[in-house]
């Protein structure tokens, strides 16, 4: 059983280890963006704080951090709605689609994807974002497509099934989807 496994991760494993184009921040640069944001705050004019701001949503979405990027996603929503920028409209969408993209809320951040691409159809940022959202929904799919083939082919039982996701690289991408028993004779 074991080689059969095997060989079936062989088979689909080299699609799930690529990466998504958005690119992580570490907790250095928020920190550092923060101390800017404290330093700003004390007396600087008002493009300076709304830039020094800006860093620091840049940053939080793209923490590593899951309570940074909801950090961020609230403060780019409160900060969306006193915007009437077009330019800083569309950047601070965008940077709401990384950020519900890194929380894993993928239809939310393709809305806001789609947005972006209305207002700038050929802007690179927000086609690279939309073609990573898509790339992990199917991979999503393709999990189902996994826990289903374990469970068919394989001749696993469902705990089995979900116990052989659990111990591979496409856990953390897993679906947990619920079986029923549906086999003949």
């Amino acid at each position: 059983m074991e080689a059969k496994i095997g060989k079936f991760f062989d088979s689909v494993g080299s699609f799930f280890t690529g990466g998504d184009q958005i690119p992580w921040c570490d907790s250095d640069i928020v920190a550092g963006c923060e101390r800017e944001v404290a330093e700003a705050e004390k007396g600087s004019s008002d493009k300076l704080k709304s830039e020094c701001i800006m860093r620091l949503s840049w940053a939080l979405v793209h923490s590593k951090r899951p309570a940074d990027v909801q950090r961020g996603i609230a403060m780019l929503e409160a900060s969306l709605t006193g915007t009437s920028n077009p330019l800083q409209v569309r950047e601070n969408l965008y940077l709401l689609g990384v950020g519900y993209y890194r929380s894993g809320d993928y239809s939310r951040s393709r809305q806001l994807a789609d947005r972006c691409l209305e207002i700038a159809p050929d802007w690179r940022q927000a086609l690279t974002l939309k073609k990573s959202i898509e790339e992990k929904i199917t991979k999503g799919h393709l999990n189902t497509i996994y826990y289903y083939s374990l469970y068919y082919e394989m001749d696993l039982e469902p705990t089995q099934c979900h116990e052989e996701v659990m111990k591979t690289q496409f856990y953390p991408l897993y679906v947990n989807v619920h079986v029923t028993r549906v086999r003949s004779g």
